[in-house]
């Protein structure tokens, strides 16, 4: 807030993405509402895997074009360590706890929001859960790795593609790719797919793991401090996640 030069109390929506709750209800959003103050904003959670906070983006982009929201906070924040089974090296090492935010308001500068798109394929529920079985009684993340892996390279290129083609740009035209930090294998494989350097992206796996839906908004942080993103550039937000949930958002800084 201090960054965006906003107050608390100019804050009309508080929006996080999370699959890891301290509580079911009341929600983090609310929680976070409060103790901040932002005493004329309303709070929603997205519980969206790791496209959690690519769909809060979205739904913020969409409440302030509409006129309903002048303000946004946004947030992506996961304490993974807790629903982790810390027997299984098929997830234990590759999770990490993290938190990131920004704020979307109205402006009448050049740049802002393009368009984003949000696709589901329920069908593939089962990839990557959160769920009870008989070694433990809380519940932990249980991922079919290799068919996480083999959905993600088949359906995301295509993805992108259409998004994009929909939006009257090409990949090639995309200056900068914010990409959910899940695996770099899946960040390879897309990028050979679309023909594009992976000059234009940010890789911080290896420093925090997968951070879930607090990925993308590290990885805007830290793109942003390390002046990666320029004023007029075209920013592309991409993210996949358990459901199985695809989104990207393109924005012209």
């Amino acid at each position: 807030l201090e960054d965006a030069g906003i107050s608390p109390e100019e804050i009309d929506m508080v929006i996080v993405g999370t699959n890891s709750p301290d509580t079911i209800f009341p929600s983090v959003s609310c929680k976070v509402q409060g103790r901040l103050g932002a005493v004329n904003a309303g709070a929603i959670d997205v519980q969206a895997g790791c496209t959690g906070s690519l769909t809060a983006l979205s739904v913020a982009a969409s409440g302030i074009s509409s006129g309903i929201w002048d303000k946004v906070l946004v947030i992506g924040a996961e304490v993974f360590r807790e629903i982790i089974d810390w027997t299984d090296r098929g997830t234990c090492i590759l999770f990490g706890d993290g938190a990131g935010a920004c704020v979307i308001s109205v402006s009448e500068e050049k740049g802002g929001f393009i368009s984003t798109r949000l696709l589901a394929e329920g069908t593939g529920h089962e990839m990557l859960r959160l769920e009870c079985d008989e070694n433990n009684i809380t519940p932990v993340v249980k991922m079919k790795g290799n068919e996480v892996f083999k959905f993600v390279n088949t359906v995301m290129p295509k993805f992108i593609k259409g998004f994009c083609e929909d939006s009257g740009i090409t990949p090639e035209d995309i200056d900068f790719w914010v990409f959910h930090q899940a695996n770099t294998r899946i960040i390879d494989g897309v990028f050979k797919r679309l023909h594009v350097s992976q000059e234009k992206t940010l890789i911080n796996l290896p420093d925090y793991g997968n951070t879930s839906a607090a990925s993308l908004m590290i990885t805007l942080h830290e793109a942003i401090e390390a002046g990666r993103i320029k004023s007029g550039d075209k920013v592309c937000f991409v993210a996949f996640g358990a459901g199985m949930t695809l989104g990207v958002l393109l924005y012209e800084a």
